[in-house]
C-alpha cells in the first residue's frame, strides 16, 4: 500500500474521531497511534492529565485499514492504550513511541 493510500485510509478511519490532530503508524510496534484534542473526545483534561490524548489503536487497526478486514476476529488486538498530556508538543514527541506509554505495547516488548 502506498503512503497516499494509507493516508486516505487513515483519514477515512479518523473521520469518525472528533478532534484528531495527527496520526502515525509506529515503526517500533506497528500500531496506529492518533493524537486527539481530549476535550473534543469528551475526555476530562483535568482528570486525565491534560488536553492532548494519544490513543494507541493496536495492530488490528492497521490490518483493518490496509486489508479492509473485519475487526471482529482481532478485538483483543485493538487495545486503545491512552495517555493524556498537557502540552501538544509533548504529545507529538511521544506519538511515534507507544512502547513508552501504552501498557499493551510495553507488555508485548517484555
Amino acid at each position: 500500500m502506498t503512503i497516499s493510500a494509507l493516508a486516505r485510509s487513515v483519514a477515512h478511519y479518523a473521520s469518525g474521531l472528533s478532534g484528531i490532530r495527527n496520526w502515525t503508524v509506529a515503526r517500533s510496534t506497528g500500531t496506529l497511534v492518533v493524537l486527539v484534542d481530549a476535550e473534543a473526545q469528551f475526555m476530562d483534561p483535568e482528570e486525565g492529565g491534560g488536553r492532548w490524548a494519544l490513543i494507541c489503536e493496536g495492530p488490528a487497526a492497521n490490518r483493518i485499514l490496509v486489508d479492509g478486514g473485519d475487526p471482529a476476529g482481532d478485538v483483543e488486538l485493538i487495545h486503545a492504550g491512552i495517555v493524556q498530556l498537557g502540552r501538544r508538543c509533548d504529545a507529538e514527541s511521544y506519538l511515534a513511541h507507544p512502547e513508552e506509554w501504552c501498557p499493551v505495547c510495553q507488555e508485548a516488548r517484555a
